[in-house]
């Protein structure tokens, strides 16, 4: 119940400094020109079903989570677009690009959970970016998979707190998959705790509302 009250804080949060949303607004004295509107040019209206709807919406959906399991995840981090998610069952074989929430694995948890990127039990949305029998480089400042480059690499966090180091030229193992963003550059992934295990994947990521 914590995690639900501190997502529909966190939400609020991102509508009260101007997500864009998927709104329309005439520009004034431009004719039939459209531009998006940011939120505070939203009518107050709009604004106040917004702030009455998303929390019973997030409850409704903690309670399905409670009764039936999770099958409902809202992401509001920038490494993936962010909204809501249905958690689907994984079936079949895993594919290139096709995003999945996973377990935080160990190696990563004191960062993730330690430095309260996310709360304990929170799980992760990433890119499959690499499967078994492909390779990953890692050097100071560039991550390659299959010797395509996919990204910068930094040897600290946003706030000025060191990174773990992963360093070398790696094949992915057997039962592992190599978890990737590229939505933004400074997205903690596989480039710093490196593959993880399939058996920590909870289902395919399968987006019901963004907001991005």
């Amino acid at each position: 119940m914590i995690g639900l009250f501190w997502r529909i804080g966190k939400l609020l949060d991102m509508v009260r400094r101007g997500i864009r949303l998927n709104y329309i607004c005439k520009n004034p004295g431009s004719g039939n020109e459209t531009r998006h509107c940011t939120f505070p040019e939203i009518s107050n209206r709009r604004y106040l079903i917004w702030v009455l709807c998303v929390p019973l919406l997030l409850f409704a959906l903690q309670l399905v989570n409670l009764s039936l399991g999770k099958l409902f995840y809202i992401n509001l981090s920038a490494s993936e677009p962010r909204g809501l998610y249905w958690i689907a069952p994984l079936g079949g074989e895993l594919k290139l690009g096709e995003r999945v929430f996973f377990e935080v694995p160990e190696a990563a948890r004191p960062y993730v959970f330690g430095r309260q990127w996310l709360l304990p039990g929170a799980l992760l949305l990433k890119e499959v970016g690499a499967l078994p029998g492909d390779t990953y480089q890692v050097n100071d400042i560039s991550f390659f998979i299959n010797e395509v480059y996919i990204g910068p690499v930094s040897s600290v966090d946003r706030h000025g707190q060191p990174l773990p180091r992963l360093r070398g030229f790696f094949r992915v193992p057997d039962g592992y998959f190599l978890p990737i963003s590229q939505q933004i550059p400074n997205s903690f992934d596989g480039r710093y705790f490196g593959a993880v295990p399939i058996s920590l994947i909870r289902g395919k990521a399968v987006p019901i509302l963004l907001i991005d």
